[in-house]
């Protein structure tokens, strides 16, 4: 969740980016060159360094024993990601650069192109340097990340960025597409609708490929949850090992129709319980399944995107920065409501 909460706070500063107009005064820049354009150049070089002197600066903080110090500098590190980044677009004005690069759009609203993948490389960079200097940190061990558990875990959350850009590219080189897709209310609901479905319905394959995961292999735990299976009348084939280097203890169940539908469990959860307590999880998550969560947790999804889309289009119809900011509210609303159900899920 929490990259997914960077990602998105990296997607509306682009947007503020977009409708305040700093992008014509940046494109002046970049068109100008000179001096002061390589040196908003080598201040985007500088910005890489900073993930890792926070992560020296916490470490020299709780040697020295201020603790309390030494965690400000770990939450500053947590959200350097979001804060570099908008630096390197309204101090840097590297979208105006790739652009009076290229000579071609990177822009998010519209239709964007695979540009837009590239005016993200600054927010890719700062998020995996974060990472790394955090996986060095030796101070408390909460505050320490193991690298490559994390980096896949970030690489989960841009996949589904790349595929939309990658099918909004598509359509937007289809004129009749496009513009029924944008003047048709109905049509814009579908264009929508299919995104979230195509989203929910690939989430397995998203996380089986993008976690270092692997199919549950033989053994006392596998004929135990075959067992539990059959006494449950659950489709248990696609149980999973998540290798999270002993890192997290967790199990899930994951996806929105029963014949895709998988079972997760990590390494960690599956050396500390014994098997009463594995088929005691196990019986959890067939619980989910049961009980139909996977689907009331797409429909809330859906309810809050297409009840913000609705506010959007009533109230601030022709202000893209409004509208962002009522999809963030939105998504904060999701996020409220989500972390309430699924509490009451789990119970």
């Amino acid at each position: 969740m929490g990259y997914l909460i960077h990602l998105g706070l990296a997607l509306l500063a682009q947007v503020i980016w977009e409708e305040t107009g700093a992008d014509a005064a940046q494109r002046g820049i970049w068109e100008a060159a000179g001096s002061a354009s390589q040196s908003r150049l080598a201040l985007l070089f500088y910005l890489l360094f900073v993930p890792h002197v926070l992560g020296w600066l916490s470490n020299r903080l709780y040697l020295r024993g201020r603790f309390r110090l030494a965690e400000r500098a770990v939450l500053a590190l947590h959200w350097s990601p979001v804060y570099l980044h908008a630096i390197a677009l309204f101090g840097v004005g590297w979208i105006g650069y790739i652009e009076h690069g290229t000579g071609a759009s990177a822009r998010l609203m519209g239709w964007p192109g695979p540009l837009l993948l590239v005016s993200f490389l600054p927010f890719v960079a700062f998020s995996l340097l974060a990472i790394d200097a955090r996986s060095k940190i030796g101070g408390p061990p909460k505050a320490r990340l193991a690298l490559p558990f994390q980096a896949r875990l970030f690489a989960a959350a841009l996949v589904p960025l790349v595929g939309y850009v990658l099918i909004s590219s598509c359509i937007g080189r289809v004129a009749a597409l496009r513009l029924q897709v944008e003047t048709v209310a109905l049509w814009n609901a579908a264009y929508a609708a299919a995104m979230l479905a195509l989203f929910a319905l690939s989430l397995p394959w998203l996380l089986r490929y993008t976690w270092e995961t692997e199919a549950l292999p033989a053994g006392p735990e596998r004929t135990l949850f075959d067992a539990v299976s059959k006494r449950a009348d659950f489709d248990g084939r696609r149980l999973v090992l998540w290798h999270t280097g002993f890192t997290a203890a967790n199990a899930a169940i994951i996806g929105l129709l029963p014949m895709q539908r998988i079972v997760i469990f990590s390494d960690l959860l599956l050396s500390q319980l014994d098997l009463r307590q594995l088929a005691s999880v196990y019986a959890h998550e067939i619980g989910h399944a049961k009980r139909n969560h996977v689907l009331i947790f797409s429909a809330w999804a859906f309810a809050a995107l297409f009840g913000a889309d609705l506010l959007a289009a009533k109230f601030v119809p022709d202000d893209a920065v409004w509208t962002s900011l009522v999809l963030a509210a939105s998504l904060a609303v999701w996020a409220i409501g989500f972390g309430w159900m699924s509490r009451r899920a789990e119970l």
